[in-house]
């Protein structure tokens, strides 16, 4: 199964694998710090582990960031 994920084509050998699969395993990203959209769709963090990854998938995942002027 092919994915892009943040811009970069990945090969994964298990077919769709779910997005915390994706996150927690192959790109080692803590859930709480994400906000997750795949084929330009924001994805409930809720369902992480239930929404599952298809071949040609297109998914963009950014850190949330804290801080501000002091």
């Amino acid at each position: 199964m092919t994915v892009t994920v943040n811009g970069i084509e990945r090969s994964y050998e298990k077919a769709g694998i779910s997005v915390h699969e994706l996150l927690m395993g192959e790109e080692g990203v803590p859930l709480g710090l994400v906000s997750v959209q795949i084929n330009g769709d924001i994805i409930d963090s809720k369902l992480y582990k239930n929404t599952n990854l298809k071949n040609g998938d297109r998914v963009e995942y950014a850190y949330f960031m804290g801080g501000g002027a002091g």
